[in-house]
């Protein structure tokens, strides 16, 4: 069923626990969100997680317009220089301390990239753009930086890439 209306106390409890994740593990420098508690390593996808939950919690009321904007604000200054494969593409893992290309050792070392994490990536951006319009141009040019000629092959297929041996 459809859920609507004003939060109930549990829920609202629930909604505040929840954020207190996002306030213990978001890196002042970056704006981005480590993806396991204290571990500072977050994929594409993870973003994508935080900027939907991010505008959830404005949403919810969970959070004011002003932190929203100041948070929002931070993270995307963070993705729109975040470092590509190549140039092109954004890497499967990123450090969240200093926003650089890592490995699952983080270790500074580009790995390649996964299309389904930078498609769940482009929802939460469409989701974001849809509650708060005034970002749209923003989040577009997040976009613009990437080639999406090796995501893609000439049969609408999406791919990833692994780097083996350099």
């Amino acid at each position: 069923s459809d859920r609507r209306g004003v939060l109930s106390a549990n829920e609202q409890l629930w909604a505040k626990v929840s954020w207190r994740y996002f306030i213990n593990n978001t890196q002042e420098a970056t704006g981005l969100v480590n993806s396991l508690d204290s571990y500072p390593v977050v994929n594409l996808w993870q973003i994508g997680d935080t900027l939907i939950s991010l505008t959830a919690a404005a949403q919810l009321g969970v959070i004011s317009r002003q932190e929203f904007d100041q948070r929002l604000s931070l993270l995307l200054a963070t993705l729109s220089h975040l470092p590509l494969v190549a140039g092109k593409t954004p890497n499967l893992l990123y450090n969240t301390v200093t926003g650089q290309m890592t490995d699952y050792a983080n270790q500074p070392k580009p790995l390649g990239w996964s299309a389904q994490d930078i498609g769940r990536f482009m929802v939460s951006l469409k989701v974001v753009a849809r509650f708060y319009p005034e970002y749209s141009e923003y989040l577009d040019k997040i976009m613009l930086r990437w080639s999406f000629c090796q995501v893609i092959d000439n049969n609408g297929g999406l791919l990833k890439s692994t780097i083996v041996n350099g």
